[in-house]
């Protein structure tokens, strides 16, 4: 449990490498467990703090669950119309699980549940009202990013934001010269994208 706690307060930038390291060499020097291979002396480590978790980390990472989707796009190579399999990343699947068992919580210990927007939304009390549990009622912000691969191709991909932990957890990613070419200035690759990510997953 420490060991999850420390590295989501990683992952979303509120504990830096030298923090990380430092709280794992005093945790395991004092007989905790877990932490061993994050540990490093602090008097010694300096500026390879970064690099010794990212090693870590690599070493350790969770791949993620992926499902390839047949979605609509362009081969360039003979200048058609084609279909080719994105992976997607099923991002309500992991909320669903994140959020089991979790206590109820308490004044404005979690950010999302200080928002009239959320707290007052039709669909949330709605569903409170037909015995669904708290935890499964997620407050989400999608977000659209595009990313340049070289000076001619660039990648587009969604995140959802969740505004409970602020963290970030990726949909999927399409290199956008290999969308739809049809006249519909790649809406077809992106609709379908869309509504996978939207739809599929959800209980």
């Amino acid at each position: 449990m420490l060991r999850e706690f420390l590295l989501g307060k990683f992952a979303s930038g509120m504990l830096n490498s030298q923090d990380l390291i430092t709280i794992s060499w005093y945790h395991s020097r004092s007989h905790g467990l877990g932490l061993d291979d994050l540990m490093q002396d602090p008097d010694h480590v300096h500026q390879n703090a970064t690099r010794h978790v990212n090693t870590v980390l690599t070493k350790n990472f969770e791949l993620p669950e992926l499902d390839f989707i047949e979605t609509p796009g362009y081969d360039k190579i003979s200048s058609c119309r084609t279909t080719f399999g994105t992976p997607v990343q099923y991002v309500h699947k992991k909320l669903n699980t994140l959020y089991t068992d979790i206590p109820m919580p308490t004044g404005d210990d979690i950010f999302a549940e200080s928002l009239p927007s959320f707290r007052d939304h039709p669909v949330r009390k709605a569903a409170l009202q037909n015995g669904v549990h708290w935890s499964r009622i997620v407050p989400l912000a999608i977000c659209w990013d595009g990313v340049r691969h070289n000076k001619k191709e660039n990648f587009e991909g969604m995140q959802f934001h969740d505004l409970r932990t602020k963290q970030r957890y990726l949909s999927w990613v399409s290199l956008k010269a290999d969308w739809c070419r049809c006249g519909c200035k790649g809406w077809c690759t992106y609709f379908a994208l869309l509504q996978v990510s939207l739809t599929r997953g959800c209980d």
